[in-house]
Formats: C-alpha cells, structure tokens, sequence
C-alpha cells in the first residue's frame, strides 16, 4: 500500500513552477499566531406566506409561531442545501417575507512566519453544530455560523431555519411572489 500525503498531492498537482513554490512554502512554514473572530453577520431568510394581503396590513405586524400549523415559522436561506431558496420560498405562498436575521460567525486567523494569513475553522465552536439534531449552529468551512435564541438550522438534509419566537415583521420586507412563466 502505497500512503500518499496531502502535500505530495499538492506537489503532483502543481501546474507551474509559481504553485510549485507556494506549495513549497507552505510546507515550510511555522504557525506564530493564532486569533478566534466572532463578528456580527447578517443572513438574508425568505419565507412564503399563504392567504396574506400585503395592501390591508398595518404598517407592522407580527407573525407567531404559536399559530402556525407546526408552532415554528420555517425560512429558506443562501446556504439551504438542494434549493433556490428565493424560488423555493415564493413556490409556498402568495407573498414573499424576505427578513435579515442578525448572526455571529466565528472563524480563527492564522498567522505564519512568512507573513501570510488564513481564516480557518475554529473547531471548538464547530463541534457545537449538530447535523442529525436542530442546531444554533453551522459549519461552513472555515465559518460557522451561529443564530440567535429561538432560532436553529433544522435537522432536515436540506438545513432549513426554523424560528420559535414572534417575529415583527414591516410591510417593506414582503413582496408579491408570482413566479414569471
């Protein structure tokens, strides 16, 4: 059996004489500093709403799980697994809630010898992300992205986010959802 590194890969694989360098370099260098980020980020949810006209609503209103067939309002987002979650939402209703959910995502920045510098993943937060269980939450490499109280990635393949808590939503933040022909 022949065991074949990750670098010797790398060194196969290289196609000029510029990456083999770099992946030389690589090999040589010597990590000096380490630094955890967790900074805020928004992430962009949609969800299609049934039997709900957007022109006889207040200017705000609120929306409460408790009255959902499931006690939860389901959203699609960019990083949904399998679906346009623009498309996919506005196929499930007759308006479009398009909400900006506030966020953390973690990452740690690398520092090595020859001054270069890489985010990658902070694995003491990614290991809190559950894939088979709802989870706060998810790993995208080298981010993990963690939502707010009363809000999870489902269990579901496809990672939907599901939200337990009354949203206020605002008229500006729906839209008729005809999907064009």
């Amino acid at each position: 059996m022949i065991i074949i590194n990750a670098a010797s890969l790398q060194d196969l694989f290289a196609e000029t004489p510029e990456e083999k360098e770099r992946w030389e370099r690589q090999k040589r260098r010597k990590q000096i500093k380490e630094q955890k980020v967790s900074e805020p980020y928004k992430l962009s949810l949609y969800s299609g709403i049934k039997s709900l006209d957007p022109n006889n609503l207040p200017e705000t209103f609120v929306l409460d799980p408790n009255k959902s067939e499931q006690k939860l309002l389901w959203f699609t987002h960019m990083f949904i697994r399998g679906y346009n979650p623009v498309e996919y939402a506005k196929g499930h209703g007759d308006v479009l809630l398009t909400y900006q959910l506030d966020c953390k995502r973690h990452y740690k920045i690398v520092e090595y010898d020859d001054g270069t510098k890489e985010e990658r993943q902070d694995e003491e937060i990614a290991s809190k992300a559950e894939p088979t269980e709802n989870s706060k939450f998810m790993t995208l490499i080298p981010y993990t992205i963690e939502l707010p109280d009363g809000w999870w990635f489902t269990y579901k393949d496809e990672k939907f986010i599901g939200c337990s808590i009354p949203l206020t939503i605002t008229k500006d933040m729906l839209s008729p959802s005809e999907i064009p022909e």
